[in-house]
């Protein structure tokens, strides 16, 4: 009968492992969330300081954050950053942001979509990464 040579293979710290993780699914979706109300904040305060300024102030102290807002289009969002100010029936907010012959002193139009567009995917990558690590660190 020939020789047999046999080695085994175990596995430790699986159940350590399975924990941890669980944690980490456990954890996703409020960290995820709070991601999203960072990244959320981060846009509305650029906004802000591109936000037409008149007299009152009242478009610029409009801004706001929505959790679980729908946007004009009527989509489910997350977050809505949403500038509102209706007088007369006339949304004041979105003719200030989308008219671009008015000159402004303090401010310019397209205040929101440029804020949006200046959160670059480089800064929700750097979001994203944080995440990761805050979720590895948390794991432990």
């Amino acid at each position: 009968m020939p020789a047999r040579v046999s080695h085994g293979i175990t596995f430790t710290g699986v159940d350590k492992m399975s924990r941890r993780m669980k944690r980490v699914y456990d954890e996703l979706p409020q960290k995820t969330r709070d991601l999203g109300r960072r990244m959320a904040e981060q846009i509305l305060a650029n906004a802000k300081s591109k936000t037409p300024v008149g007299p009152t102030g009242e478009l610029q102290a409009s801004g706001r954050i929505i959790a679980g807002g729908i946007s004009r289009r009527g989509a489910q969002q997350d977050f809505l950053i949403e500038f509102s100010v209706l007088n007369d029936g006339f949304d004041y907010a979105q003719i200030q942001h989308d008219e671009m012959s008015f000159h402004h002193t303090v401010g310019q139009a397209h205040y929101l979509s440029d804020a949006i567009d200046e959160f670059s995917k480089q800064s929700a990558r750097e979001m994203l990464v944080n995440l990761a690590l805050s979720l590895m660190r948390d794991s432990r």
